[in-house]
């Protein structure tokens, strides 16, 4: 690679050698043309080496570890990855979450985690990600909901829905119809989803909630519906990546900052709460025990015979 890495060099600066040598006063005016052609066969030889090397790598890659890696390199599924983890922008995760993110990336077997949930079955990490028990999906869904919300407040009038998940205003322009969002997270290492292409996956899910809501959404409410589907690694689905990229969108115009910046940002704040919200349900608390109302502090103690 690095002899590759050199040739590229020699061939790109070669014509600016020449003159450099040759002590020429004049640059030719096909200069930039011949070089950006140069950077161009480069960058084409460049991508078919990778994609030569990634077949190659997948051919001896067993089903689970090539699922790992179609999930992994998803957009939006690295962001978390590639931001620093700063936490005064809340990119930061602690070093044991870090572990388990990264084992959760690669369909590794996470460490220390208990024989079998309350629920009596046995602990394994799809079993975590779709337990209700302790209520972590449930917190995981509004998580990515609430962030949702807080987005689409900043940028079109958003809101969280009694019924559907948010809904905002005037989110495709000024014409005053409302759109309707609903958010659906699934486990793409769950056995169910094996034998399906991601692609396939997210389609599955979106007509799913199409199905639900979209009529009444129509003919009810006059509104528009569009349902954000994620996977727990971070990606998105085809709707949900358009509605998002609107989003950044009318986030970047309002900030007066870059569209590129805005829509990585975004992206980055949605991978950071899937994966804390993911980590949660691998190694949150389970508990029977529901919390009890707070009556009359007196009556309690009276009650309970507590001096």
């Amino acid at each position: 690679m690095s002899l590759y890495h050199y040739t590229t060099s020699v061939n790109v600066t070669s014509a600016l050698a020449n003159l450099v040598i040759t002590r020429a006063t004049l640059m030719p005016s096909d200069l930039g043309i011949q070089q950006l052609e140069e950077k161009n066969l480069a960058r084409n030889q460049r991508k078919a080496m990778e994609t030569a090397s990634v077949t190659e790598l997948l051919a001896i890659l067993s089903a689970k570890q090539k699922r790992s890696v179609e999930i992994a390199s998803e957009k939006g599924a690295s962001s978390w990855l590639n931001a620093l983890p700063i936490a005064r922008h809340g990119f930061a995760l602690h070093k044991s979450a870090f572990r388990d993110a990264i084992c959760l990336r690669y369909g590794w077997q996470p460490t220390l985690l208990p024989s079998h949930c309350i629920c009596g079955s046995i602990y394994t990490v799809e079993h975590a990600m779709n337990c209700p028990s302790g209520g972590f999906p449930s917190i995981r869904h509004n998580e990515v909901r609430d962030l949702t919300s807080a987005f689409l407040s900043e940028s079109a009038n958003g809101e969280v829905g009694a019924r559907l998940d948010v809904a905002a205003q005037n989110f495709c322009g000024k014409d005053h119809q409302t759109a309707y969002f609903d958010v659906r997270i699934f486990n793409p290492f769950a056995q169910s989803y094996a034998n399906s292409s991601m692609s396939k996956c997210y389609r599955k899910h979106e007509l799913d909630k199409k199905r639900e809501y979209e009529e009444r959404v129509r003919e009810i409410k006059h509104g528009s519906f569009s349902p954000l589907v994620f996977s727990t690694a971070g990606g998105m689905g085809p709707i949900a990546t358009t509605v998002y990229k609107r989003i950044a969108s009318l986030i970047a115009d309002k900030r007066q900052e870059p569209y590129s910046t805005t829509l990585f940002w975004l992206r980055c704040k949605l991978s950071i709460s899937l994966l804390r919200s993911t980590i949660m349900c691998l190694r949150g608390t389970r508990s029977f025990h529901s919390h009890s109302q707070h009556h009359s502090i007196a009556l309690a103690c009276a009650e309970a015979k507590v001096h």
